[in-house]
């Protein structure tokens, strides 16, 4: 399953073709800008940076709240935005891509510190939230939702 996930996520972000970087990040738009010829643009909200508090598990399985910077910017020419999350206890990013044949959303995320992990996550806006599912195992699969979306804050869970 981790060598289907790691093909996938290979194939999906190599399989961008070469670019110019006119939408990409400048002394103008410090985050850049989208360029997806007319798909909807999911996270355009989030692009910028946030003050937030982060949860994850420690090496021994306790839940550790810390408070983090993530950052959202548009990159690959502004067709995929990415995001960076720093503290002293939790560290990781994404990137995320639009499917043109399907309109569908793919984020590839990957956590550094304190637990190693890679996923890969599709999905859509449903009814005004941004909800991306990944399958965990062959009879497992989880969903993340981004929701309650304004234009200086966004709940996700």
């Amino acid at each position: 399953m981790k060598k289907l996930m790691t093909a996938l996520l290979i194939s999906t972000f190599l399989a961008l073709p070469v670019l110019s970087s006119e939408y990409d990040a400048n002394e103008i738009h410090p985050f850049g800008q989208p360029n997806y010829d007319g798909h909807e643009v999911l996270f355009a909200f989030a692009i910028g940076k946030w003050k937030c508090i982060g949860e994850t598990s420690n090496t021994d399985g306790e839940m550790v709240k810390a408070n983090l910077d993530w950052e959202f910017k548009y990159i690959v020419n502004g067709l995929a935005p990415q995001d960076y999350f720093d503290s002293k206890a939790i560290q990781g990013l994404g990137m995320r891509r639009v499917n043109h044949q399907t309109g569908k959303w793919y984020l590839a995320y990957h956590a550094m510190f304190p637990n190693y992990a890679n996923a890969m996550w599709f999905g859509e806006n449903i009814e005004g939230d941004i909800v991306l599912d990944r399958m965990v195992n062959e009879t497992t699969s989880m969903r993340l939702n981004f929701y309650n979306i304004k234009d200086k804050s966004f709940e996700w869970g």
